[in-house]
């Protein structure tokens, strides 16, 4: 055979190779899924999240997940609907405000605190208590829980959302404006409350400690999402667990966590101890049956978000918080 047709010959073959190589990248590009795009903002009981990132539980546990950090619930609750991240790590009142306001449907897969005491109405010094706050300025932050639990107080103190002047404003703002005085109350929650309490400025008016196992933290998902990714949210929450694990015997977990807070370790354990319930695996469960508590939650909070006018209807529990066992999908 001449040589230009040997080289002709070994051309193509290389040819041949490289466009099947090629093809066979490009196929699994397309089958690969995407990184779980989770949005978390600055409150304790989500920093176990931020910590399975950075020990790598996610990846010993299947998921491939990527952590993006948010300011507040609200810029949580924007970033699902604008298709930025794939799961809220937000309270139960953001998963039904979004469910209400928009064509999305989050869908509740597992539970990751209760809120004991940290969710608090804070006012200034001169108030003894709720009562006292009848037509003076509360700053809340629209669409969160802020609204669910200043209504609950109020309640608690023969008032109504309706005999408060609202402000809205986000944590960060809400602040500020506590400390120029120019409201007279805000609802919310570490790292936020603990420096406006430290500075002596501030008295807990109401705390979600009134209203136990009430305000709760969740993962949420939109269903359409759930049936492909089933595996992955499985492989979450078991990274979520042991990053709770690590943390009871590695005293570098809580550093790690508090440092992202912007408070000293002893302040965000002690948080955690007297105002957080987190919740361990082996207790996930048990909130999830029907009927029970998050079931409980889901309609209860969504009847006050109806009366305080957050969101315009109800809806069934049963289509807010996953039926099904994720425990031992693979991923």
């Amino acid at each position: 055979m001449p040589s230009f047709c040997r080289k002709s010959v070994l051309g193509l073959a290389t040819l041949a190779t490289a466009t099947m190589t090629c093809f066979f990248l490009f196929l699994t590009g397309c089958t690969r899924k995407p990184p779980l795009r989770i949005g978390i903002g600055i409150w304790p009981g989500y920093e176990f999240l931020y910590l399975a990132q950075e020990k790598d539980f996610f990846k010993e546990e299947g998921a491939d997940v990527e952590i993006v950090e948010l300011q507040s619930p609200t810029d949580i609750r924007h970033a699902f609907e604008e298709g930025h991240i794939d799961i809220m790590a937000t309270t139960v009142v953001e998963v039904l405000v979004v469910r209400d306001q928009t064509k999305l449907k989050p869908v509740i897969f597992t539970v990751l605190d209760y809120s004991s005491g940290a969710d608090v109405v804070l006012g200034q010094s001169p108030i003894r208590g709720l009562a006292q706050l009848k037509g003076k300025k509360v700053a809340i932050e629209a669409g969160s829980l802020n609204g669910y639990l200043l209504s609950e107080g109020l309640k608690q103190n023969g008032l109504k959302l309706t005999d408060v002047t609202l402000v809205n404003e986000n944590q960060v703002a809400m602040v500020k404006s506590f400390e120029d005085r120019k409201v007279d109350a805000v609802v919310t929650f570490p790292p936020f409350s603990s420096n406006l309490l430290k500075s002596g400025k501030a008295k807990i008016l109401f705390s979600s400690k009134a209203i136990p196992m009430k305000i709760v933290d969740v993962l949420s998902i939109d269903q359409s999402k759930i049936q492909s990714r089933g595996a992955d949210l499985a492989a979450v929450s078991r990274a979520f667990s042991k990053a709770q694990d690590y943390a009871k015997n590695h005293p570098d977990g809580y550093a790690l966590m508090a440092a992202r807070e912007g408070v000293a370790a002893r302040e965000f354990i002690e948080t955690l101890k007297s105002d957080i319930t987190m919740v361990g695996r082996q207790n996930i469960g048990n909130a999830f049956v029907p009927g029970g508590l998050i079931e409980g939650v889901i309609a209860e909070v969504g009847k006050t978000l109806v009366e305080t006018k957050e969101i315009t209807k109800t809806c069934d529990p049963k289509q807010v918080y996953l039926q099904q066992d994720l425990s031992d999908a693979k991923p």
